[in-house]
């Protein structure tokens, strides 16, 4: 990951995470879903970060 395409998120013990954008985020998370769904069509996604 790039510096430049990082986001800053601090998290809720006030130290500092970077993460993907939510752009990225939302399509990677589009991507995985579907597969799981494919491949494990009774499995669940109980959390995503």
């Amino acid at each position: 990951m790039r510096e430049d395409e990082r986001s800053r998120k601090l998290t809720k013990f006030g130290s500092v995470k970077y993460v993907y954008p939510r752009d990225l985020m939302r399509t990677m998370r589009e991507t995985i879903t579907a597969a799981v769904a494919r491949e494990l069509p009774f499995a669940r996604i109980l959390y995503w970060t």
